[in-house]
């Protein structure tokens, strides 16, 4: 069992688990609180070509355990920059990044599976929100109607977004790319609607609800506020 291990002094430092069928299943543990400050943790299983895989993305700032129930490499990465795993289901989906990729044309960002010309964001704040239009530039935080011709879970790398969000009186259209709870701030009028896309359907969360890594969700405030949305480790 490995309690500790020496960390290199570099932009990004790796670690590979080479799994044996006789040693699944495999259960790891952590401290998500003792990733180095500024610094990204995750988990991977990488393929023949040391590409890692985006299904099997495991986001070690927001989880405290996975099992590891297939052979093969697996990579442990730590990073300055964030790597997040943006998971889209077919027909519509309502996302958001917590990072600014590289290349910000959704056509590139969102993967093969997104439909071109299909990427639609907020016309504007408040009350002008609620107007969509095409999206040709990828921000981060903001929320984005994509339709996707099926499923897929591509992986996004980049330096890390804010958790503290500005929103403007009215409805905003934003998320992050992390695992976050709802806080319960009295600018927000009422709850945060998401969309389940495997149902393709509106879903309500509630102060003090999880607000889930890649979703984006409409949010109604009664004044300009500031809202920290820190990763939220699951219990």
């Amino acid at each position: 069992r490995l309690l500790y291990d020496v960390q290199p002094q570099a932009a990004t430092v790796t670690w590979l688990l080479d799994v044996e069928p006789d040693d699944l299943p495999i259960t790891l543990a952590w401290d998500p609180a003792r990733t180095p400050n500024s610094r990204w943790l995750w988990l991977a299983r990488v393929d023949e070509s040391g590409a890692a895989q985006g299904a099997t993305f495991v986001d070690m700032v927001t989880r405290r355990r996975a099992e590891i129930a297939a052979e093969g490499l697996w990579q442990v990465t730590l990073g300055d920059e964030r790597t997040e795993a943006l998971r889209l289901e077919p027909e519509w989906n309502l996302v958001a990044l917590g990072i600014t990729p590289p290349l910000q044309d959704p056509d590139i960002a969102f993967g093969p599976a997104c439909v071109p010309g299909m990427c639609w964001g907020a016309a504007g704040d408040g009350w002008d929100a609620t107007l969509l239009l095409p999206a040709f530039v990828i921000e981060p935080s903001a929320g984005y109607w994509i339709y996707c011709s099926g499923a897929d879970t591509p992986l996004l790398s980049g330096p890390a977004a804010a958790t503290t969000l500005a929103l403007r009186s009215g409805w905003n259209l934003v998320g992050v790319g992390w695992d976050a709870v709802l806080p319960d701030e009295p600018a927000i009028a009422g709850i945060a609607w998401g969309w389940d896309a495997a149902r393709q359907t509106y879903t309500a969360v509630a102060p003090g609800g999880r607000l889930d890594a890649g979703r984006a969700y409409w949010l109604f405030v009664t004044r300009r506020t500031l809202l920290d949305l820190p990763p939220a480790p699951l219990p």
